[in-house]
């Protein structure tokens, strides 16, 4: 074979060579490349899956809580319904007692609009008021009798058990006051401090509502319910700005008091004020020496009022 021959198969052999090198080079890099870039992929989607798992924790978390929230809910709710029928039952008992009959105490009840003059012997709506046993309504104690009777033959004057007076004792006029039994949880002891409200209020007096004493205490993360069973009264001066808290205790005899007591407590200072006791023992309601539930009320309110400056 020539020698040129060789020369030229020599050179397109090396050159095959070349080329080959050339093109597994360059696929090799092309190969890299795109190696790389799939990591970067891979890098990528680990991070949005690394976010998406945080963002299933963060929902199973607030999933959990209002889980909670929920089931919190529906136990304050169950709490505040049975509540609302305690409350419900004590305001049919106090406007029975207070001389309005079935069909206007379910009127007010079904409305919310509950009168806040109703007290029995006063005027009360003429579809509303209930007449006593002999058909004809109570005489107001504080007038006369219609046969010219003496006050005492119809209402007997019932004398406090026992009083003390602060040497000191004053409120200043305006100044705000709640009155309260000493535990919320028995509705037949909130007749007496709510006929005692009905009257200081008469008397223009600045008295809180309960509801609203409440909301305010649990507000500042007290519980009035501990306070009044232990008789902390100085924590509610840390929450609420309260000149005095009238504490009203008392048990039911029929349609009036059988036995109260009631202390005016200054605030912050704890002093007392007044502290009255009240009894009628022995005496039947059918008796015309019963005296009822709101002349119970008028007497202790006037001794409140007696403590407040003119």
């Amino acid at each position: 074979m020539p020698i040129d021959v060789l020369s030229w198969l020599a050179a397109i052999m090396v050159m095959s060579v070349v080329v080959l090198k050339m093109l597994s080079g360059h696929s090799i890099s092309g190969q890299k490349r795109e190696i790389a870039q799939l990591e970067k992929q891979r890098d990528q989607v680990r991070g949005e899956l690394e976010e998406v798992r945080k963002q299933r924790a963060l929902a199973d978390e607030n999933l959990e809580f209002y889980e909670r929230r929920r089931l919190e809910s529906e136990d304050e709710l169950t709490e505040l319904q049975g509540e609302l029928v305690q409350f419900e039952e004590s305001t049919r008992k106090h406007l029975a007692v207070l001389g309005y009959d079935e069909a206007f105490i379910e009127e007010a009840i079904r409305t919310g609009e509950l009168p806040e003059d109703a007290v029995a012997g006063e005027e009360a709506p003429e579809k509303g008021f209930a007449p006593d046993a002999e058909g004809t309504p109570e005489t107001d104690p504080g007038q006369p009798s219609p046969d010219g009777g003496d006050e005492a033959a119809l209402v007997a004057q019932g004398e406090p058990a026992g009083e003390y007076h602060h040497p000191d004792a004053a409120l200043t006029p305006g100044s705000a006051v709640a009155v309260v039994p000493p535990t919320g949880r028995d509705p037949d002891r909130l007749f007496l401090p709510d006929a005692i409200i009905t009257e200081l209020l008469s008397h223009q007096m600045n008295v809180l509502d309960r509801s609203v004493l409440t909301q305010r205490v649990r507000d500042g993360g007290e519980d009035l319910e501990s306070i009044l069973e232990t008789e902390q009264y100085f924590r509610l001066s840390k929450v609420i700005d309260l000149a005095a808290l009238i504490v009203v205790n008392s048990t039911l005899r029929g349609s009036g008091v059988g036995s109260a007591t009631c202390r005016v407590v200054a605030l912050p200072s704890g002093k007392i004020l007044l502290s009255t006791s009240y009894e009628q023992p022995g005496r039947s309601e059918n008796s015309p020496e019963f005296e009822p539930l709101t002349r119970t009320a008028h007497q202790l309110a006037e001794t409140i009022l007696s403590i407040v400056r003119s």
